[in-house]
């Protein structure tokens, strides 16, 4: 199977049981043309479900390689916003490497872990 690069800054951590660390999620900023030529700047979010846990905090910026998964989905930006369709990118079996260490902030306290799911 193909692999995908895409690199970001990262946005958050699973910090849930099993997924606590394993589960990144950042915003890719992109280029693209429209019909006419008219050019704009886009923004993918993705998720990368890595096989270990790794030491990356928000802030850092990385780039993953993996196997790309995309499926249907639906995003809200807040409670009072609309609820739009929108396609979800994921990178399976994902390895990174870290480009720039973010600021360094406190870590979170490990509370006990749960079956439950990274979101």
């Amino acid at each position: 199977m193909a692999e995908t690069k895409v690199q970001f800054v990262v946005t958050s951590v699973s910090q849930n049981g099993d997924y606590r660390g394993k589960v990144i999620y950042g915003w890719e900023t992109y280029q693209g043309t429209m019909k006419g030529n008219q050019t704009f700047t886009g923004k993918r979010q993705w998720t990368i479900w890595l096989e270990f846990p790794s030491e990356l905090a928000k802030g850092d910026l990385a780039e993953f390689v993996g196997e790309l998964v995309t499926k249907k989905g639906t995003y809200k930006k807040d409670e009072n916003s609309p609820e739009i369709e929108v396609i979800e990118h994921s990178l399976t079996a994902a390895r990174y490497s870290l480009l720039s260490k973010g600021e360094v902030q406190a870590p979170k306290p490990v509370n006990e872990f749960t079956a439950e799911p990274p979101f």
